[in-house]
C-alpha cells in the first residue's frame, strides 16, 4: 500500500529539537508534592476501519479503503518522534541515537548520560532548512516570529509556532493546557512551564496559551486493581472478509472478562451525515454481535476509524463537517439512536482520527470546540439510555486538538490508544529513521499520558489500551536483532492477517511453537520480542498485559481496552490451529473416581481439594537468583509472612492438546501463592539495598517485574530453585492427586465449589516466564537492613500441629490465604557510626509545596532541601517520620547537610532531588543536571 501524504514531523521530533536548542540543561521535574522526572514526548496513532450508512429501511453502504489488522493502518500511520524517558533517571541510548542521526546534534551534544541536553547555542541552518521546521533567519539561526521569519529569511519563512504569539494568527494555545514555551513549543517541563533560561529569566512561559505550572500525576497503588472495573474489546468486522484464514465471526468470540464489546466500524454518509454500515455484510453480523449482550456484557457500535479520514476519501472531512453546525449534529445524533435501536446496541464509540489536523480532514480549533458540542448534545438526546465513549490519540500531535476535560461530563469513558507508537513508517521521520522500536513501549506511553493530567482529566474515566498484535521489521543485519538495530523494511506478512509489519497474537504464538522460538522479555519496555532469520516482532501477551495493567493501576486508570478481541481466538479456515478448545469445569467426584473426559483440545479446571487434615505451610528461607536491571546476584529469600494454615489446596489448570492420547495419567499440580518476601541485595563496594518481591506460586516459574519498593523503570526478576515438588514437600503426608484422561463428553462436570479458570498468569506450571504481581505491602523504612539466615539454615517445615496454633475446622471452600501469622519486621541497620550509606544520582528541582506539607517556594538558592525516593519514604505524606530528617551528602570532595521535605516518585532508592543551592555547593554550578553522590541519614 502506498503511503498517503507527506510525512510531517511529530510533536516530539519538533519539541525535542527545540529543547536541545533553546533550553538550559536540567533534569525535569514537576513541582508538586509527587514530582516526576522527565519531559513529555509525543507519538501518534491508531487504526481505521469500515463505515457505511443507512436511511430508513434501506441499507445504504458507505465503503472505505481496505482495513488492516491493527488499530492504525501501518501504511498510513503518522510519524513518531524520539521519546524522552520518564520512567528512569536517564536514557543514554535514546539520546545517543538521536545525536547519531544529525551531525548538528552530535556536535552539540556533550552530555550523553542524561535525558535532555542543555543549550550550547542556537539551532542553526547553515546547511539547509531548519530541521525543526522553523524559519531560517538571515543570520542562519532558526526560530519563529519576525526576527527569524521576516526580512532576509532564507527558508521556511511562513512557518508558524506550535503555540503562542507566533502561532497561526497568534491564537493557538497548547491543547490540554500544556505549557507554551517562550519559543512557541508545547511541553510539560520547567523549560516550557517556567523559564527556559532560569538564570537570566529571558525565556518565560507564554501566559494565556496554556498552563505555566507543572501538573502532578495521579498516584494509586501499583497493581492495585483500578483497571479491573472495565474491559473493552474491539471487534474487527472486516476480518471475515479480509483475512486469508482464521476468520472470526461474532459467534466465535470468547467474551470472558469483558464488560463491553465494540463492533468496528460503522461509517457515515458524507451527504446526509447519517450513520451507515461499512459493508453490506454488516447487517446480519451486527445482529449476531448484539446477541452476545447478556450477564452484564454490553455491545456498542464504534463509528469512524483511521481510514475513514484518509486524504482522498469521500469521508475525509465528514467528522469536521458534521460537528460544524447544529443541524448536522442533530441529523447524526438522531440517526445513531435509530441505528442502535434497530440493531440492539447499548452505546456508541466515536472514533474520530483525528480532529484539528488538516491532513486528517480537520479544521483546527473549530473542531476542538465543536466536538465538545457534539457529545454534549448526544448526552442530552440519549440521557442514560445509551452509553457514549470516545477514543483519544496516543500522541500529543493529534491529542492537542481534543478537549477531553470539556467532554468529560458527557461521556461514560475514554479509550487511550497506548499502541502503534512505531512501525516501518519511522523510516520517513528525520529524528527516528530506520531503527527498530517497539509499538507499545511503556516508557513512551508514560510520557504520552502526561497531557491528560495537565488537562485535569479523571483517570477513572480512561481505559488503557492494549494491543493483541505485534509490529515487526525486516532487519538490515540479522546479527543485530535488538531495539535500535537498523531495519530495511516491514516484517514479512503472517499467514492469516497477510499484512506486512503486523502479526496477530495468535499467529505469534503459533510461530513461536512452530519454530521453537524463545521470546525475550524487554523489562524496561514491558513488551516482548521474537527474532528469527532477518525478522523481528515486538508484541504484548498476557504477561506484558499484566505488567502494563499494574502500571496503569498506578496511574488510577479505570479500565482497559483491547485491540482486538478477534486476535485471541481461532475461527474458520484456521492455519495450524492450536486453540486450547473448550473449558471444562471438573466436578469433585474426580477425587473419588479419578477419571476425566473431554474432547481434545480442552482446558480442564479441577476443583480445590480438601486436605486430609489442616496443614501449616511454613516456607523456609531458600537461595534464589535475583536479577535487578542488568545485575544478577544470589540472594536468600525469606517470606514476609512465614506461616499459613490451609485446609484445601487449588490446582493448576490442565491443558489437553489435540495430540493427547486417551489413557494418559494426569498429575495435578497444586498451586499456592506465597506471601511477599524481603531480600538483601549487595551492590558495588558492599552497598546494600532491600527489595520487597513477590514469590512465584509454588510449582510455577519465575516472577518478574519492578520490586514493590523499587523504581518502576528497573526490572527485578526472581528465579527460584527448581520447585517441581515444593507443595507436597511443604505438605508432608499428603498424597499426590492424579486422574486418567479419556476422550469423550466432558465428565464429571462441576456445579458447586468449582475451580478457577486461569485467564491471566501462572495458568500453567510449565511456564517459564511469569507476570509481575504486586501487593500493598508498605515499603520498608529507611535505615533498614535485613539479616538473612545462612542458606544452610533451610529446614523442613514444623510439625503439622504447631504449638500455640489452633487449626480451623476443615472446610470444602477455598480459605482466605491472606489470614496468616507474620514474622517480626527486619531489624534496623548497624552502620558504623551512621545509617546505611546510599549511592545514587543527585538532580535538582524547583521547590514548592512538598509531600511533607511545607511550602518551600522561593528557597531554591537559600536552603538545602531534598526529596528522597518514594521507595524509602513510603506512601504517607504529612506526618511521615522521614519528613524533616537531616541527611549528609558527600560528592566532589565536598560534604553538606540537608533536610528532607519532599518525596520523589521516580527516583531510584539511592537518588535524591535537591535544591539548586545543594547542587551549586557540591558542584559549583548547575551545568550538569545529574551527578553521582553518596548520602546517609544522620542519627
Amino acid at each position: 500500500m502506498a503511503r498517503v501524504g507527506i510525512p510531517r514531523p511529530g510533536f516530539w521530533d519538533l519539541a525535542t529539537l527545540s529543547l536541545l536548542v533553546l533550553c538550559l540543561l536540567s533534569v525535569l521535574y514537576t513541582t508538586t508534592s509527587e514530582h516526576q522526572r522527565g519531559t513529555f514526548r509525543q507519538h501518534p496513532r491508531r487504526w481505521p476501519f469500515p463505515r457505511e450508512q443507512r436511511r430508513d429501511a434501506t441499507i445504504h453502504v458507505v465503503p472505505v479503503a481496505n482495513q488492516g489488522p491493527a488499530h492504525h493502518n501501518p501504511a498510513r500511520a503518522p510519524p513518531r518522534s524520539l521519546p524522552s524517558p520518564t520512567l528512569g533517571p536517564s536514557s543514554p541510548v535514546e539520546l545517543s541515537d538521536l545525536s547519531s542521526r544529525s551531525s548538528f546534534l552530535a556536535a552539540r551534544h556533550a552530555h550523553h548520560n542524561i535525558s535532555l541536553a542543555k543549550r550550547d547555542g542556537p539551532l542553526r541552518c547553515n546547511d539547509g532548512p531548519c530541521i525543526d521546521g522553523s524559519c531560517c533567519s538571515k543570520d542562519h539561526i532558526c526560530g519563529f516570529g519576525p526576527d527569524f521569519c521576516g526580512a532576509g529569511c532564507l527558508s521556511q519563512c511562513n512557518a508558524k509556532a506550535m503555540c503562542g504569539e507566533h502561532s497561526e494568527n497568534g491564537e493557538i494555545p497548547c491543547g490540554l493546557k500544556l505549557c507554551c514555551s517562550a519559543m512557541g513549543w508545547c511541553g510539560i517541563t520547567t523549560e516550557f512551564c517556567h523559564n527556559a533560561d532560569p538564570l537570566r529569566g529571558t525565556l518565560p512561559c507564554q501566559a494565556g496559551y496554556g498552563s505555566c505550572y507543572i501538573s502532578g500525576t495521579p498516584s494509586c497503588p501499583y497493581g492495585g486493581g483500578s483497571t479491573n472495573g472495565r474491559m473493552v474489546g474491539y471487534y474487527q468486522s472486516w476480518n471475515v472478509r479480509n483475512r486469508v484464514c482464521n476468520k472470526v465471526a461474532p459467534r466465535d468470540l470468547n467474551t470472558t472478562g469483558y464488560t463491553h464489546l465494540f463492533y468496528s466500524f460503522a461509517s457515515i454518509d458524507p451527504a446526509t451525515y447519517r450513520i451507515a454500515p461499512a459493508h453490506a455484510d454488516d447487517q446480519a453480523m451486527m445482529r449476531e454481535f448484539t446477541s452476545l449482550a447478556k450477564d452484564g456484557l454490553q455491545t456498542w457500535i464504534a463509528i469512524g476509524g483511521f481510514d475513514f479520514s484518509d486524504p482522498g476519501t469521500p469521508t475525509h472531512t465528514t467528522w469536521s463537517d458534521i460537528c460544524a453546525t447544529k443541524a448536522r449534529r442533530a441529523a447524526f445524533i438522531n440517526s445513531v439512536r435509530e441505528y442502535m435501536d434497530e440493531y440492539g446496541f447499548q452505546g456508541v464509540d466515536l472514533d474520530w482520527e483525528y480532529p484539528g489536523d488538516p491532513s486528517r480532514g480537520g479544521n483546527g480549533l473549530d473542531d476542538t470546540k465543536n466536538l465538545v458540542l457534539l457529545v454534549k448534545e448526544m448526552r442530552a438526546a440519549y440521557g442514560n439510555t445509551y452509553g457514549i465513549s470516545l477514543t483519544l490519540a496516543p500522541d500529543y500531535w493529534y491529542l492537542r486538538w481534543f478537549d477531553p476535560k470539556g467532554m468529560e461530563p458527557y461521556v461514560d469513558f475514554f479509550g487511550f490508544m497506548a499502541y502503534d507508537l512505531h512501525g516501518s513508517w519511522d523510516s520517513d521521520v528525520l529524528t527516528l529513521g530506520k531503527k527498530v522500536r517497539g509499538q507499545a513501549d511503556i516508557r513512551e506511553i508514560a510520557d504520552n499520558t502526561v497531557p491528560l493530567w495537565f488537562d485535569g482529566l479523571d483517570p477513572a474515566k480512561i481505559n488503557f489500551g492494549l494491543a493483541m498484535y505485534g509490529r515487526g521489521y525486516t532487519l538490515a543485519d540479522p546479527s543485530c536483532n535488538q531495539l535500535l538495530c537498523p531495519f530495511s523494511g516491514a516484517s514479512d506478512p503472517a499467514p492469516c492477517t497477510n499484512s506486512n509489519g503486523v502479526m496477530s497474537l495468535l499467529e505469534i504464538q503459533q510461530l513461536i511453537k512452530r519454530r521453537g522460538l524463545t521470546p525475550q522479555y524487554l523489562a524496561d519496555s514491558m513488551m516482548k520480542q521474537i527474532t528469527w532469520d532477518d525478522q523481528w516482532i515486538g508484541y504484548d501477551d498476557e504477561e506484558t498485559f499484566a505488567a502494563k495493567k499494574a502500571w496503569a493501576d498506578s496511574r488510577c486508570f479505570g479500565g482497559t481496552m483491547v485491540w482486538s478481541i478477534d486476535f485471541q481466538v481461532t475461527g474458520s479456515g484456521n492455519f495450524d490451529d492450536e486453540a486450547y478448545g473448550d473449558v471444562v469445569y471438573v466436578g469433585s467426584e474426580v477425587f473419588q473416581i479419578p477419571t476425566v473426559q473431554c474432547p481434545a483440545p480442552c482446558v480442564m479446571v479441577f476443583p480445590p481439594s480438601s486436605l486430609s487434615e489442616p496443614k501449616v505451610i511454613t516456607i523456609p528461607p531458600y537461595t534464589a537468583t535475583l536479577e535487578v536491571g542488568t545485575t544478577t546476584t544470589t540472594v536468600v529469600v525469606v517470606p514476609t509472612k512465614v506461616t499459613t494454615i490451609i485446609t484445601v489446596i487449588d490446582f493448576f489448570n490442565q491443558y489437553i492438546t489435540s495430540e493427547q492420547q486417551p489413557g494418559a495419567v494426569l498429575t495435578l499440580r497444586p498451586s499456592f501463592q506465597p506471601p511477599p518476601a524481603t531480600v538483601l541485595v549487595t551492590g558495588e563496594e558492599g552497598r546494600t539495598t532491600i527489595r520487597t518481591v513477590l514469590l512465584p506460586p509454588l510449582g510455577g516459574g519465575v516472577v518478574s517485574g519492578p520490586a514493590q519498593n523499587q523504581t518502576e523503570g528497573v526490572q527485578t526478576t526472581l528465579i527460584p530453585p527448581p520447585a517441581t515438588d515444593w507443595p507436597w514437600v511443604l505438605l508432608p503426608g499428603e498424597p499426590s492427586k492424579t486422574a486418567t484422561y479419556l476422550s469423550g463428553t466432558p465428565s464429571p462436570t462441576c456445579t458447586t465449589n468449582c475451580g478457577t479458570y486461569c485467564t491471566d498468569f501462572w495458568c500453567r506450571p510449565d511456564q517459564t516466564d511469569q507476570p509481575p504481581l504486586f501487593t500493598e505491602a508498605t515499603p520498608l523504612p529507611p535505615n533498614t537492613t535485613f539479616r538473612p539466615p545462612a542458606a544452610s539454615s533451610i529446614v523442613q517445615p514444623p510439625p503439622l500441629s504447631a504449638s500455640g496454633v489452633q487449626p480451623p475446622p476443615i472446610s470444602n471452600t477455598v480459605p482466605d490465604l491472606g489470614a496468616s501469622a507474620t514474622s517480626p519486621p527486619p531489624d534496623l541497620p548497624d552502620h558504623p557510626g551512621q545509617s546505611t550509606v546510599y549511592s545514587g544520582d543527585l538532580t535538582y528541582f524547583q521547590l514548592g509545596v512538598g509531600a511533607c506539607g511545607f511550602d518551600d517556594s522561593g528557597k531554591d538558592l537559600t536552603d538545602n532541601i531534598v526529596a528522597v525516593s518514594a521507595a524509602l519514604m513510603g506512601a504517607q505524606s504529612n506526618g511521615n517520620p522521614i519528613c524533616n530528617k537531616s541527611i549528609t551528602i558527600k560528592a566532589n570532595g565536598n560534604t553538606i547537610h540537608a533536610i528532607v521535605r519532599d518525596r520523589c516518585m521516580s527516583c531510584a532508592v539511592g537518588d535524591i532531588d535537591g535544591s539548586e543551592k545543594i547542587f551549586n555547593e557540591l558542584f559549583g554550578s548547575l551545568t550538569n543536571g545529574r551527578q553521582t553522590i553518596e548520602w546517609w541519614f544522620n542519627n
